[in-house]
């Protein structure tokens, strides 16, 4: 082990108060997403919230996969100033998957969350309007593709540029990733006031209010994680 200089002991000290803070806010919200999932799963009826059930999962393994990034970062760091860093390469590839994986999995919990909630939209006005059952199955099913592919996409592109070293072309990477988020924000304010518009201009229209009551609470946990999300440092 070498001595350290004082520049490096107060940059690993930063660190692992990253770290810690990680742990505190990515755990307690993981604490809470555990806790909304086995409260659905012991429903009777818990098919019917399969795709909360798949958010909830969503979340825990970003907020899971964000703590182990920090603690990783914060071992890599350790390991390089004691000039006792092996396969830096296959390292930054871990740190790598571990920034992929908290991003992409906590994209696609805000767009199924967004998506879900403006579909419920779209059945509340088919049958408000007695339209034929499958008339927006096309447009929704093509919207949710082409989303799902991106949020899978835009956050390996970022990981493919950054372990290459091109961080000009993967600040772009990380600038379009953010555009998935504005997607699913715009959907799901839509969503939500079609549905308004909907029941002001007929009550009692929503069939399952449990459904929208649960997933408003799901969206009330995704903020506390989106700002946690803002904690992030680059590698």
């Amino acid at each position: 082990m070498t001595e350290r200089s004082s520049y490096e002991e107060s940059i690993l000290k930063v660190r692992e108060q990253v770290n810690f803070a990680s742990y505190v806010c990515n755990g307690l919200p993981l604490i809470f997403w555990i806790l909304l999932f086995y409260r659905i799963y012991k429903l009777p009826d818990r098919a019917k919230y399969w795709v909360l059930m798949v958010i909830c999962l969503l979340m825990m393994a970003s907020l899971v996969s964000s703590m182990v990034y920090h603690q990783l970062i914060y071992t890599y760091w350790d390991n390089f100033y004691d000039k006792d860093l092996r396969h830096p390469e296959l390292m930054e590839q871990i740190l790598g998957f571990q920034l992929y994986t908290t991003h992409m999995t906590f994209n696609l919990a805000e767009w199924l969350f967004a998506f879900t909630i403006f579909t419920l939209s779209c059945k509340m006005e088919v049958t408000k309007n007695n339209l034929p059952e499958h008339y927006y199955n096309c447009r929704l099913n093509t919207a949710n593709i082409f989303v799902t592919l991106f949020n899978l996409i835009a956050p390996a592109a970022f990981w493919f540029y950054a372990v290459r070293g091109s961080f000009k072309e993967a600040s772009i990477a990380n600038s379009i990733e953010q555009v998935s988020l504005a997607m699913s924000c715009i959907t799901l304010i839509w969503g939500i006031c079609r549905m308004v518009r909907i029941v002001g201009s007929k009550n009692g229209i929503i069939p399952k209010k449990i459904s929208i009551i649960m997933h408003i609470v799901a969206y009330l946990f995704v903020v506390p994680a989106n700002v946690t999300m803002t904690m992030k440092i680059s590698y």
